[in-house]
């Protein structure tokens, strides 16, 4: 049972590895969808993140990031 005000959250979370997973996943999510999707993805730090942009383009949902 839902109460009032509720939010629907998914999350997501791989490791560096996981990002072929999300290119199969994402895509398959209709465009409107009845939740929040949070993605968590474990990268090496000090490398410059492309993420957000790779998930633009698997991703019928709006993509923001950091």
């Amino acid at each position: 049972r839902e109460t009032t005000g509720a939010k629907r959250i998914v999350v997501v979370a791989a490791s560096a590895g996981g990002l072929r997973s999300l290119q199969t996943i994402l895509p398959r999510l209709p465009r409107v969808f009845p939740a929040a999707v949070i993605v968590v993805l474990h990268r090496t730090p000090g490398r410059p993140g492309m993420l957000v942009k790779i998930l633009q383009r698997h991703s019928r949902l709006p993509v923001t990031g950091p």
